[in-house]
């Protein structure tokens, strides 16, 4: 999770498109670790971000 955690950060000149396959990463990561709210927290940014990305909305119930 650190190094996903960093490498988000790294936000300058990085594609959008990047830095949400790296939320979502981090998301599964804190899921794993039964960190759900942290997870949820990640998952809900990336749906309002992008409502169709990877299984986000499955994942959070909303279809």
């Amino acid at each position: 999770m650190s190094t996903l955690t960093q490498a988000y950060r790294r936000k300058q000149d990085q594609p959008e498109a990047l830095l949400r396959q790296i939320r979502y990463e981090r998301a599964l990561a804190y899921a794993d670790v039964g960190r759900r709210g942290d997870s949820r927290r990640e998952l809900s940014a990336i749906y309002a971000e992008d409502p169709g990305f990877e299984d986000v909305a499955e994942r959070l119930g909303v279809r």
